[in-house]
């Protein structure tokens, strides 16, 4: 047996093995072996292929997803900006009510005529 070491007239494993099969014979398993690697090769191939639409389609899902989910933000953003705007409007309204019956109130009070006159000749100095 030779490991690295002994004698130039050893043989190697290999050429011991090419010997007790035949040369045809060790040609054809050589053959046979580049014709494995080959098929091996083909397959790995086909694998790395395959995990690569695999990783595209999935890449291309989640882009979908966050896309969906970013339009579906919006609407609800949009949906809650239309609600907090009706409310807005509500509570507008009801001061704009409120301030419309105080000024009512204060357009039906009658005033003196000795305090208009005052009033008057205050703002509209001779």
């Amino acid at each position: 047996m030779r490991k690295g070491h002994g004698s130039a007239n050893e043989k190697g494993e290999g050429e011991k093995e090419a010997e007790e099969i035949g040369d045809e014979e060790f040609v054809r398993a050589i053959g046979s072996l580049k014709e494995t690697e080959k098929e091996s090769e083909k397959i790995a191939n086909r694998a790395r292929g395959r995990a690569e639409a695999m990783g595209r389609r999935a890449r291309e899902r989640a882009k979908r997803i966050v896309d969906e989910a970013g339009k579906e933000a919006v609407e609800e953003k949009n949906r809650a900006l239309a609600e907090a705007r009706k409310e807005t409007r509500k509570g507008i309204d009801a001061i704009i009510g409120e301030a419309e019956k105080e000024a009512e109130k204060i357009r039906a009070q009658k005033i003196d005529a000795s305090i208009a006159a005052d009033a008057a000749g205050k703002i509209f100095k001779k």
